[in-house]
């Protein structure tokens, strides 16, 4: 939320007051030059609220947004699988975020191994226990699923697996994740 809001401010030495036109339906001006009063009677005055009290706010939500992402977690991609990339965070015992990776490499598909299981990427952290993880896992189809799962070894390594032993290219890997994780000391 970068976006900083400010108040207007009258020129006094041209207005004492905010000044108008006044003009009807057809946007003919019916009077020029005039000010408003507020001639209303209140039962309670309001409390101002202005550019200062919404960056205030803002500021808030950014320092609760900000402490809610907790530590950083760097991925690292296996190379051979294309370009992972991520924004993974620790906090509380929970791992959050996301990871996505391609599995294009110089304008191919990536291959496949003919096994049940493959790295896409290492995190620098070390689990008591193995994490699992849904994902979505596409083939060279958009609409062709090869797996659905995902897992994070006790070393920190992402493993995909997936479901056709038949399938021998991949296409992209999309997963959020928000799991509760045991750090090993």
């Amino acid at each position: 939320m970068a976006k900083e809001y400010k108040d207007q401010i009258l020129d006094t030495s041209v207005n004492e007051k905010r000044v108008y036109n006044i003009v009807d339906s057809d946007g003919n001006i019916v009077a020029e030059n005039v000010s408003l009063e507020d001639k209303t009677v209140y039962s309670q005055e309001g409390t101002e609220f202005g550019a200062q009290e919404v960056n205030e706010i803002y500021e808030a939500i950014d320092e609760v947004n900000q402490s809610l992402k907790g530590i950083p977690i760097e991925v690292t991609p296996i190379e051979t699988f294309g370009n992972t990339q991520g924004d993974l965070y620790l906090n509380n015992g929970f791992l959050m975020g996301s990871l996505y990776l391609t599995g294009y490499k110089n304008g191919v598909s990536t291959y496949i191994p003919k096994q049940t299981s493959f790295k896409i990427a290492t995190i620098p952290i070390r689990l008591k226990n193995q994490v699992r993880i849904q994902a979505r896992i596409l083939g060279p189809a958009f609409s062709y699923a090869m797996g659905e799962t995902m897992y994070i070894t006790k070393d920190g390594d992402i493993l995909v697996l997936y479901a056709d032993s038949s399938a021998n290219t991949m296409r992209d890997v999309f997963a959020t994740i928000c799991c509760k994780v045991e750090l090993d000391e």
